[in-house]
């Protein structure tokens, strides 16, 4: 059953970000400079997308386009960070990740957000 993220007031220092055990949530090992998709259900509108690499892997996201790793020692434009934290996104945006390094494991787990 998919976990609903309810959107509260900060009341007290507390914003409600406590995340729960949720079903909506898939796990890839990434093969080296391969572009690897997911796309977001559809059932909710909006969605809280968290994306936790192994540790000490590097991992390039982005959404609705190809993820693309850095390839010169200048900075440049880039639309894909690199190991994010919590993302907003919509149902139906299809996430891009990409790894310079073989075998990488990567879990990502959706949040179905409710604006009350």
């Amino acid at each position: 059953m998919t976990e609903i993220f309810k959107m509260t007031r900060d009341q007290g220092g507390y914003n409600g970000f406590g995340l729960p055990f949720t079903s909506d949530s898939w796990s890839v090992i990434l093969n080296a400079n391969t572009d690897t998709t997911l796309t977001m259900p559809v059932n909710y509108p909006f969605w809280f997308l968290i994306i936790r690499p192994e540790p000490g892997a590097l991992i390039f996201v982005n959404k609705n386009a190809t993820a693309v790793m850095p390839s010169t020692s200048s900075f440049v434009n880039n639309q894909s960070p690199m190991n994010p934290g919590p993302m907003f996104v919509a149902g139906g945006d299809v996430i891009h990740v990409i790894s310079p390094n073989a075998s990488t494991y990567v879990e990502a787990s959706f949040y179905a957000i409710q604006f009350l």
